[in-house]
């Protein structure tokens, strides 16, 4: 037998994250520590459920809400040019998604993964339901 986790919980999950990842919150970092803590309780909740891929799906979801949750943060296109430049774009580059004319959705999907990766998301602090659920499977539930 295995533990499967309904639809519709994953269906709520996104939901609070949709709720806590909504425009004018405020800033970024407590939008991931708001994250962090739901994200360990749902982890705790459903981590002897049989869930790898998912979890995979679902960070990768996160992430993508969180890149276009930043990108509504750089409203003017001379904010985003300079935040991108600081992140390390070569210029072209940073013009090309600067001037994207495309909404924060489609942006945050495509152009925007180059300039904010997943390394970039773990060094702000980010919990990955992934990571978690390999570590209480290998053994070690910390």
């Amino acid at each position: 037998y295995r533990i499967q986790v309904a639809p519709q919980s994953t269906q709520r999950l996104k939901a609070k994250v949709r709720q806590m990842t909504r425009p004018g919150r405020g800033p970024i970092a407590l939008a991931i520590l708001d994250l962090n803590r739901y994200l360990r309780g749902w982890l705790g909740y459903f981590r002897l459920a049989d869930l790898g891929g998912t979890f995979r799906a679902l960070d990768s979801w996160i992430r993508h809400r969180l890149r276009a949750y930043q990108w509504r943060q750089w409203p003017r296109i001379r904010t985003r040019l300079t935040k991108l430049r600081a992140l390390g774009l070569p210029e072209h580059r940073a013009r090309e998604i600067a001037f994207s004319r495309k909404g924060p959705w489609r942006t945050a999907h495509g152009p925007l993964n180059s300039a904010l990766p997943n390394a970039y998301w773990e060094h702000q602090g980010l919990f990955t339901l992934y990571r978690g659920y390999q570590r209480f499977h290998r053994g070690n539930p910390r």
